[in-house]
């Protein structure tokens, strides 16, 4: 299990269309990054959770929002986890990120699938699937991101803006036109969806 302490403050929000920052993002004149992936969130009870859970890329990824400042969520990467991952460090990432560990029978070789069906038999989290395609520009010393968002609920774009530091962040969110909108995790919007 890998620990890493790199952080970035982030807004993003969730709207069935978010045409005006897609034009912003194509036309800001430079190099448009371009991924689609698929993933999937362990999403709690809980309304607006503290620890972003997902599985991408064949890796467990863990984050933990150490703080909110003027309305800036600061996320910081605490595990990556090559998959499969064995029982032990499951239950270290789910006592510290869920608040509880699912029994677990066996100590290895356990990949998303049986970490999904052993924490909603648990009922500690439920598994969601996501399908992402996402553009995202590197500016003004940080990232825009547009991402068309697919999950079994619905289909939504989220724009997103970040960096390491908060004015640039800041600056970015006025940038993009997003000084209205509500700041709103990938957890705490999934959880709102499936409720």
């Amino acid at each position: 299990m890998r620990r890493t302490r790199t952080g970035r403050y982030e807004f993003r929000c969730f709207a069935p269309a978010l045409a005006d920052m897609r034009l912003q993002i194509e036309g800001a004149g430079v190099a448009i990054e371009r991924e689609q992936r698929d993933e999937t969130y362990l999403i709690t009870p809980q309304p607006d959770p503290d620890f972003n859970i997902k599985f991408r890329a064949g890796c467990l990824e863990v984050k933990l929002r150490e703080r909110t400042l003027r309305g800036l969520e600061f996320w910081r990467h605490i595990h990556t986890v090559l998959l499969p991952i064995d029982g032990q460090t499951l239950s270290a990432i789910c006592s510290e990120a869920l608040g509880r560990a699912p029994q677990i029978t066996r100590d290895r070789g356990l990949d998303c699938t049986d970490v999904v069906s052993l924490v909603e038999a648990a009922g500690i989290a439920r598994g969601v699937d996501v399908f992402k395609d996402r553009r995202r520009i590197k500016i003004d010393g940080g990232l825009a991101e547009i991402t068309n968002l697919k999950t079994e609920m619905a289909a939504v774009e989220t724009a997103a803006v970040e960096a390491a530091d908060p004015e640039a962040t800041a600056r970015l969110r006025a940038a993009f036109g997003l000084a209205s909108a509500t700041n709103e995790s990938y957890p705490a919007y999934l959880g709102r969806a499936i409720a």
